[in-house]
């Protein structure tokens, strides 16, 4: 009688363990799809982007199932994927342009490439352009290299 109430409660544990995994998967999801429908840029901090996700009813129910640790970081996680797909889409329109010669200047390349989207969201600031730029050059030319 002892062992079988043991086992029960053994097996009851297991099922506790089992929904807790379960709920905090789905909270990881659910935080993830907030973050896909709310945070369309990586132009917020955290902070930020806290104050708009609470206004969330989905919130509630992430809120109590994810610490908060884990939501900055795979808020963190968001913005770094928003990141590599901007510089991403940047560098597809510059190999549009990869006949330009291996010395071009981002003079060469800025008239033909100011009014494509990808270059405005890509960034504000013409100095993050051309970083960007300059740094693809520098790929070509150790492609180039071999």
């Amino acid at each position: 009688m002892y062992f079988e109430r043991e086992r029960e409660r053994e097996r009851e544990r297991e099922r506790d363990k089992e929904r807790e995994s379960h709920l905090h998967q789905e909270a990881i999801n659910g935080f993830n799809a907030l973050l896909t429908d709310l945070i369309r840029t990586p132009d917020y901090s955290w902070k930020e982007a806290k104050k708009m996700l609470k206004k969330d009813s989905r919130w509630d129910m992430i809120e109590g199932n994810l610490e908060k640790s884990e939501r900055e970081r795979l808020f963190d996680d968001h913005i770094d994927h928003l990141i590599a797909k901007k510089k991403e889409s940047y560098r597809s329109l510059l190999e549009e342009y990869r006949d330009l010669p291996l010395d071009a200047t981002f003079k060469d390349i800025k008239k033909k490439i100011i009014d494509d989207p990808r270059y405005t969201k890509f960034s504000s600031s013409d100095k993050k352009c051309e970083k960007e730029f300059n740094s693809w050059c520098r790929d070509r030319i150790q492609a180039a290299r071999g």
